[in-house]
């Protein structure tokens, strides 16, 4: 009798603990679910029904790609200067000092030349004392050609550099009047070239020519033979090099 009751007391024990167990399993499998923790970089966004969800924070300027910011910037910049600080940027070509170079002589016609700059002495075409304008920018070039390694000048020339057209013509003037003073010295001018310009006569029979030329911005004192070079007078060849100097 004994042994019933030690029996049914111990399938009424596996009956309570399974039925606790499957009470438990049950509020386990209702229960709601924790959510993940969002990445890094997510924001919530509450939406028009009230629930939260994740989203992408939107990148910023600092975050978007090099492409991208180069792209947003280009848009912010000017697309065109504004019409006045363009003119005053560019410098008008009429204007600028233009200097006797190689590339200005084989455009004009020389060709195998050499141009050789040197330290001007005082002496204008070693006949007139200019000591006195020692403060100027004076550079004295002489052109050479180059034929079967023999050196022969084609064209002597002396630059005077100025800023201003009232420079120009104050010391083409001084050179006007302080030539016509040499004796044995007469000039003829013609106006031939540039803005004005005059030759220099001697009276005694000489091999060069002597030119002076004033241009807006500049001097020029010439000298080159009377000759020929190939059929073609150096009077043509330097006639198309003032027009370059121009």
């Amino acid at each position: 009798m004994q042994s019933k009751s030690s029996t049914s007391l111990a399938i009424t024990s596996i009956l309570a603990i399974l039925i606790v167990f499957f009470i438990v399993v049950s509020n386990v499998e209702e229960a709601p679910q924790r959510k993940a923790f969002p990445t890094e970089g997510a924001v919530k966004v509450e939406d028009t029904a009230g629930s939260v969800a994740e989203t992408e924070k939107p990148s910023t300027a600092q975050d978007a790609p090099v492409d991208e910011k180069l792209k947003s910037t280009n848009e912010t910049l000017p697309k065109d200067l504004p019409k006045e600080k363009v003119d005053s940027a560019v410098t008008d070509e009429n204007f600028l000092v233009k200097n006797i170079s190689s590339e200005i002589l084989a455009k004009s016609g020389f060709k195998n030349i050499v141009v050789k700059p040197r330290p001007f002495n005082g002496m204008l075409f070693d006949q007139f004392d200019l000591a006195m304008l020692s403060y100027l920018n004076i550079i004295e070039k002489r052109v050479i050609n180059l034929n079967d390694g023999n050196e022969i000048e084609v064209l002597r020339a002396y630059e005077f550099d100025f800023s201003d057209d009232l420079g120009a013509q104050e010391i083409y003037d001084f050179l006007k009047a302080k030539i016509k003073d040499k004796l044995g010295v007469t000039i003829n001018q013609t106006n031939q070239f540039g803005l004005s310009s005059f030759y220099i006569n001697f009276n005694s029979t000489l091999e060069n020519v002597f030119l002076v030329v004033k241009t807006r911005t500049n001097v020029y004192a010439l000298s080159y033979p009377k000759v020929k070079l190939n059929e073609i007078s150096y009077f043509d060849l330097v006639s198309n090099l003032l027009k370059e100097l121009i």
